[in-house]
């Protein structure tokens, strides 16, 4: 442990990404780690570096995000990877969590196309198109008519000269 204690502070200390970064460690290591999914674009490379600080205790300090953004991609993923290979073994693995909005459309979905909607119908009986028996909101007058009045009274200005 004292040895991967040593090799994280060199990472910290070292590494060109985690020296941008200023990281600060309040009190202990906390918390499982997830391991970095692949990322495609610098942004969520950043994200899932930040996110991945966070979750082991690290905060960032203040640190100028342009330095950071002109890194290439492999050497903030590089970091990442790492960072984690470090923290794994000190903190733990959490395994990588399942969104719950994919996990209850998995559910609800039938194996075949029904050709209906998951979603709950806006009209009273499920199945029914009829607007018949629910309830409107009344709507003001069209565009037209407002426009027309709006002209009229515009014609009917009186202006009084001094």
């Amino acid at each position: 442990m004292a040895y991967l204690r040593t090799e994280l502070n060199n990472l910290l200390r070292e590494d060109p990404v985690m020296r941008i970064m200023q990281l600060n460690l309040l009190g202990s290591l906390t918390g499982q780690v997830q391991a970095p999914s692949s990322i495609a674009n610098k942004l969520d490379a950043v994200m899932e570096l930040l996110r991945l600080l966070e979750e082991a205790g690290f905060t960032a300090g203040a640190f100028d995000a342009d330095d950071l953004f002109h890194l290439a991609i492999d050497e903030i993923m590089i970091s990442t990877e790492s960072l984690f290979n470090l923290l794994k073994p000190l903190v733990g693995e959490r395994p990588a969590a399942e969104t719950p909005e994919s996990t209850a459309a998995r559910i609800q979905l039938p194996k075949y196309n029904t050709g209906s909607s998951l979603y709950a119908s806006a009209t009273p009986e499920a199945g029914s198109n009829s607007p018949s028996g629910s309830r409107r909101m009344k709507l003001g007058p069209p565009r037209a008519a407002i426009f027309q009045t709006r002209s009229t009274d515009d014609l009917n200005i009186k202006i009084h000269a001094p």
